[in-house]
This record gives structure tokens, C-alpha cells and sequence, in this order.
């Protein structure tokens, strides 16, 4: 504790000492960073940047941490014909500069994401099944797709508003100096370290503080020395399991936010090598305690992950339950694929993910265990990055994660079928169960073969499944009252003194 203490005192010196004090009733929160053109609601699909997103834009639909699919700007969605869905507005919401929110704002963003320019964006590359956006009235949009899309209400999640009026009229480049959107905050004042965000009275979603101020610091121990100090109200990804204690012991509390991934150390069965075989996959599955790293070095605020993706996921398999920590069957395995003796392979991971290399380190410790070498190597984002886009990888292991922004299953499967333009995985029974469940024209067939896909991940062992994955964001004593979806800050539900 006192060691915690004095690396508080320090990180606070350090992050505020050219810090101007906060407007008078400002809600004040740290986070990693902003992200890049963040005026611009197409650029990211990530969860780092909710907190910034969440303040300013609201997409048609919504997906809690729990994976329930909620009516946003959208009431009601319905599926008219396999490619063509109508999508019912809300009623009386405006944009923070007096827009009314119409079918023009959903036809001007599909239009754009549509475009040559848009294209380069995140959210056209997720959205790329849908052709075209047509307005019935100025309540009512149809929605035309490429193909079946019985998944579409959730990928709408993804599409955030933006004021057609401004975005026309300041294009892009403008737009992102600009951001008008429909949340409870508009942009009112930005330097290099910290964004001041005023309350939009008429918002739909109403402000908990007339100002918001975002901080940004990159280190996590930063952004704790000043929540604890109280210099920040909120803090996002940036207290560690064990840290929780000492944050509530100081008066204040941690929220748990569960993301739509699992944490598993991805196994290439492309490149020749032991990890072809499925019972070496396997082998390593039952190698590693699990529970120990669930429990110990995630304070059990986690469970054991058991396929590609979390129960909140769409297509979550809950007959599926995780390897159990069997040194003694792994052993056995090895020796029937003639690895008696053990082998080695090489793991890469990102740089900066302090806690993940944590349990990785403690993954390699277990596997030693058995006879097996996990050589850990960390490279730079960027780096991982292209070998994931060109499949050129210098081991056959590495931390591909196993995430959905649309709280879907199959998301995961992306690299990890043969047909993947750079494929990681390839198991001709399990890509034929993928193609069949994408093809799906019913929303319960698709539930019941994306279920099929996850037993054949499982079974099949392409990745050591660990754990399901959650974030903690630190809370002082001011915050009564708090509610994040996968980064997404529920502004509106948010109370402080």
C-alpha cells in the first residue's frame, strides 16, 4: 500500500503539474488516448475511443456489455425481403447545432461510407455488405444489402450519425474540426492533452455535468495517481486486478466492463510444425491452470474462456465448457503425436500490453511444465498489424484476439478459415461450418450453425483459450453512479456529487 501510495504522489506530480485546475462542475476523465480524426465517426470501430465517441455521436442501434441488441436512433428494424431492411426512426432527437434528426442523416452516412474516400474508413470495411440507403419518409429508411444480412440491426450499431447539414457542408476535414452529432456533449474547446466538451441541453441523452473534460496520458499509473488525488473523476483502463483493493480503500470503486473477446493464444496450423496436429493443439490446452490465472491474476472478476468469443456474443456455444487443467492428459497427448520429449515454438505479442504478458509468462511457465518451450517475442503494433494483413509471421502462435465490435461469433473467424486472404487456421470441416452459418437466411439457423462453429473451434484446439476479457475503469468518491458498454460511456446514466 505504501508503496502504491508513493507511486501515486509521483504520477500525480508529474501528469498535473502544467495542468490547468477543471471548470467548476466539470466531469473529468482519463483515458489512453483520443483517437485519431475523432470528428470523424466512420474512422474507428475500437473501444479505446468510446469514451470520446460516446460523448458526441449515437449509432441506429446498441449492444450492452451483455450482448442485448437495443433500439437507439433506430425504434424498430424489420427484414422485408432477404436483402432489404425498414428501419423506423426516432422521433423529436437533434443534432447539438439544431438539426433534426431525419432518413437524411442515415442516407448522407451510408452514401459516404459508400464513397471512394469513405471506403478507407473503419466502419465502411465493416459495413461493406450494405449497398445503399433510401428514405421512405422523413422517419423511415430502407436499407438495401449485397446479400442476406440477418445480422444487419447489430452492424447498425457501428453506424454513427453525424449532422448531415455540417458534414455536407464542411466536409471531412472540416467535420472532424467540428464534430455535430446527436450525444450529450459538443466539442468546445481542444489542446494536444485535454478536450473540454460542453452539455447539449437539447441532446436526447442527457449530460450528467454542463462540462466534460477528457485528459489524456498514456500511462495507466498517471491516470490512477489522479483519480486517486482526486484530480480525475473517471478512469479508463488503468487499474490493474490487483490494484482494486487499494482504489476502493481510498473511497473510491471499479467498474467492471466485460468486452466482446476472449484472450487466447492463437495456433497456426498453416506453417509445417507440431501445432498441425490437433492433439498437440489440444495437448496445450489442457497444459495451462486456467483458473489459477482467472482467479489469481484477475482478481476472479473474469471466467475461463471456452471458444472464440465470451457468453455475450452472438452464437455463444453453453454446452461448450472450457479444457480443464490436465498436466497429466497433456503429457499423454504429446506422446501420441510423438512429442514425448517436447518441442519449441515461437509466441508473438504487442508491445504495451503490460497485463497480457503477464499471463502469457505464466502460460509459458505451465507448458514448461510438459516438456513444452513457448519462446514469447513482443513486437510493435504496427508490425503485428502487417504480418496480420500479409500472413507473414516469424512464429506459429501469437495473441490474435478473438474480439467482436457486433457481438457476433463468427467475427473471430476471419483468419482463422482457409479461404482468409492471409490465413492463420485451416480446418476444411470447420470452414465449411463457417460459410454455412454466413449464409444463413434465418436468425435462428444462424444461431444454431454459428453454435456448431464454436464446438469445432473448441474441439479442434486452434488456440489455447484462456479467459474472457474485461477492463476495469477506476471511479472516485464523486461518482454515484456509473454504466459503460465495451467502452461506450452511458453518459445519461452517469450521477456524481
Amino acid at each position: 500500500m505504501k508503496r502504491f501510495c508513493l507511486t501515486v504522489q509521483i504520477a500525480a506530480v508529474l501528469l498535473w503539474t502544467h495542468a490547468a485546475a477543471a471548470p467548476a462542475g466539470a466531469l473529468r476523465i482519463g483515458t489512453a488516448n483520443f483517437p485519431e480524426n475523432y470528428g470523424n465517426p466512420f474512422n474507428s470501430v475500437s473501444v479505446t475511443y468510446g469514451t470520446t465517441y460516446s460523448a458526441l455521436f449515437d449509432a441506429l442501434t446498441f449492444l450492452t456489455n451483455d450482448g442485448e441488441l437495443l433500439p437507439w436512433l433506430a425504434l424498430s428494424w424489420t427484414q422485408e425481403a432477404p436483402t432489404k431492411w425498414v428501419i423506423k426512426l426516432r422521433p423529436n432527437v437533434v443534432f447539438s447545432n439544431g438539426e433534426p434528426f431525419t432518413s437524411e442523416a442515415v442516407t448522407t452516412a451510408v452514401a459516404y461510407i459508400k464513397s471512394d474516400v469513405g471506403q478507407r474508413d473503419a466502419v465502411s470495411r465493416e459495413l461493406r455488405g450494405i449497398v445503399r440507403a433510401t428514405a421512405r419518409d422523413a422517419l423511415t429508411v430502407e436499407i438495401e444489402t449485397a446479400g442476406p444480412d440477418v445480422q444487419l440491426p447489430r452492424e447498425l450499431s457501428l453506424l454513427r450519425m453525424p449532422a448531415p447539414g455540417a458534414w455536407k457542408k464542411l466536409g471531412v476535414a472540416g467535420f472532424i474540426k467540428e464534430p455535430v452529432g446527436t450525444g450529450p456533449y459538443k466539442l468546445a474547446r481542444r489542446t494536444p492533452t485535454i478536450v473540454t466538451f460542453a452539455a447539449v441541453p437539447t441532446s436526447w441523452r442527457k449530460a450528467p455535468a454542463p462540462t466534460l473534460e477528457l485528459t489524456v496520458a498514456i500511462d495507466p499509473a498517471a491516470r490512477r495517481a489522479a483519480l486517486q488525488t482526486n484530480r480525475l473523476d473517471i478512469v479508463n483502463t488503468a487499474v490493474a486486478p490487483e490494484e482494486i483493493p487499494d482504489v476502493e480503500a481510498l473511497g473510491g470503486s471499479v467498474f467492471s466492463d466485460k468486452l466482446p473477446s476472449s484472450v487466447a493464444i492463437a495456433l497456426n496450423n498453416v506453417k509445417p510444425g507440431p501445432l498441425q496436429d490437433k492433439r498437440v493443439r489440444q495437448a496445450l490446452n489442457y497444459a495451462v491452470n486456467k483458473d489459477a490465472i482467472s482467479t489469481v491474476m484477475w482478481a476472479g472478476r473474469t471466467s475461463v474462456a471456452s471458444q472464440m468469443g465470451p457468453p455475450s456474443v452472438f452464437g455463444f456455444n453453453k454446452d461448450v465448457k472450457p479444457y480443464p487443467y490436465d498436466p497429466a492428459k497433456a503429457k499423454a497427448l504429446l506422446k501420441e503425436a510423438g512429442y514425448e520429449k517436447g518441442f519449441q515454438f515461437v509466441f508473438e505479442g504487442v508491445v504495451g500490453t503490460v497485463i497480457q504478458s503477464d499471463v502469457f509468462q505464466q502460460v509459458a511457465n505451465d507448458l514448461a511444465k510438459v516438456g513444452v518451450t513457448m519462446e514469447i517475442q513482443m513486437v510493435p503494433n504496427a508490425k503485428f498489424i502487417e504480418s496480420q494483413m500479409t500472413g507473414i509471421w516469424r512464429g506459429t502462435a501469437a495473441a490474435l484476439p478473438y474480439f467482436s465490435p457486433t457481438y457476433d461469433a463468427l467475427y473471430a473467424m476471419s483468419s482463422q478459415v482457409c479461404t482468409s486472404p492471409a490465413p492463420w487456421f485451416c480446418d476444411k470441416d470447420l470452414a465449411a461450418a463457417v460459410e454455412a452459418a454466413r449464409n444463413a437466411t434465418d436468425l435462428n439457423a444462424r444461431r444454431t450453425l454459428t453454435e456448431k462453429v464454436m464446438a469445432l473451434s473448441h474441439d479442434t484446439a486452434l488456440g489455447i483459450f484462456l479467459y474472457d476479457t474485461v477492463t476495469f475503469v477506476g471511479l472516485g468518491p464523486r461518482v454515484k453512479k456509473f454504466r459503460q458498454d465495451a467502452g461506450f460511456i452511458r453518459y445519461e446514466d452517469i450521477v456524481i456529487e
